[in-house]
């Protein structure tokens, strides 16, 4: 996986997207509006991302669902992400993020990330935000490095998946993910 981070407003890209797209923030009132794009057991999951603080943005096509984007901000001293990524006071993470097939290559992925990371900055005075791309998902790499995000590290899964090495000029950290049998 790749690590990709933006450290200020000012790296963040205004994006235009190709259909009239806007984005809404998730609430307790419209969580269930994913139902337009994906099915039930992900809205369980939204409702517990709300209920963990975390913040979430639609993109909407009219009033339907196309897109979805959330964050986790570490308002603690630390905060372990997947077990993976250790974040520090003041910073988050992007995670689940989609967009509807058939609506990709219309500059909604980004616009998603560039609202929430403008939002994170100014409201949540966050001092960085982080995203991890696989490796392999080109479109969804340049979507991060289209809203302004920057390579920062790479995270390496040796054989048997026993050591999961981060490594990151801000995080400088090693997780093991398994003990050895």
């Amino acid at each position: 996986m790749v690590l990709y981070s933006i450290s200020s407003t000012a790296e963040i890209r205004t994006i235009e997207t190709r259909i009239p797209v806007v984005s809404s923030e998730v609430t307790p009132k419209n969580v269930q509006d994913v139902r337009d794009m994906r099915d039930g057991p992900v809205g369980k999951k939204f409702r517990k991302f709300l209920a963990e603080g975390d913040t979430g943005l639609y993109a909407m096509l009219g009033t339907k669902v196309i897109g979805h984007v959330w964050s986790r901000v570490c308002t603690g001293d630390s905060l372990r992400v997947d077990g993976l990524l250790g974040l520090h006071r003041g910073e988050a993470i992007i995670h689940f993020a989609m967009v509807r097939e058939e609506y990709r290559g219309n500059n909604i992925y980004p616009y998603l990330l560039s609202v929430l990371s403008r939002k994170l900055f100014l409201e949540d005075n966050v001092r960085r935000v982080s995203i991890l791309a696989e490796a392999d998902n080109l479109p969804s790499r340049r979507g991060i490095e289209k809203a302004g995000f920057t390579r920062s590290g790479e995270l390496t899964r040796l054989p048997y998946h026993r050591l999961i090495e981060v490594w990151d000029s801000a995080f400088h950290a090693v997780f093991h993910s398994a003990r050895n049998r």
